[in-house]
């Protein structure tokens, strides 16, 4: 089973979320993603800065520059909901944009991981070929939202689902355990 820890270092964050540790730096530096100090200087991010990571992240794959993320987010009022929302709202307009035939697929996709990712998890081997087949159609789902797929973005994201309680709900619905097994497949895709 794999253990999700309350605090990371900045290697740990920057593996788990797909970004560079450079970038964690960078966003430290501008008071964007401030982490905690330990006693020897070394940053450590709790959950209240993985949260904000992921809405960092979630602007960024909208295109706002990281100085207008800042902004929002530290803005008077925001409302973290309302930003949610808005981020769903900017993917359904992605998605509009899509001719028929890709939103079919993308329908399709949905509900093929889902089954096929029942039934790998309750084979049990998230190096086999069916599992390799679920992290593959994963990544072709990926590529409808991203623009510039890579392996790391795509284990941290994978990594990430367990850190948030509802994609560790939404993926266990397909079956007990589903969830980290996904993630465990796609580890064992992306080291390919």
């Amino acid at each position: 089973m794999i253990e999700i820890a309350k605090q990371y270092t900045v290697g740990e964050l920057a593996e788990l979320a797909g970004v560079s540790t450079r970038t964690l730096r960078y966003y430290d530096e501008i008071g964007l993603l401030v982490p905690e100090r330990r006693e020897n200087g070394y940053r450590i991010y709790g959950s209240t800065q993985v949260d904000r990571l992921q809405e960092i992240l979630f602007f960024r794959e909208l295109g706002v520059p990281a100085g207008e993320i800042k902004a929002l987010l530290d803005a008077e009022g925001y409302d973290r909901l309302a930003a949610l929302r808005m981020h769903r709202e900017a993917l359904a307009a992605k998605l509009r944009g899509l001719t028929p035939e890709q939103h079919r697929r993308l329908e399709e996709l949905t509900t093929q991981i889902n089954a096929e990712l029942a039934r790998a998890a309750a084979a049990g081997d998230p190096e086999s070929e069916q599992a390799r087949r679920v992290a593959e159609l994963h990544r072709e789902w990926l590529t409808f939202f991203w623009t510039d797929y890579s392996k790391e973005k795509h284990l941290g994201l994978a990594r990430m689902y367990l850190a948030d309680p509802r994609f560790k709900a939404y993926y266990d619905a397909a079956g007990e355990g589903c969830c980290e097994f996904l993630v465990r497949a796609i580890e064992a895709y992306c080291k390919e």
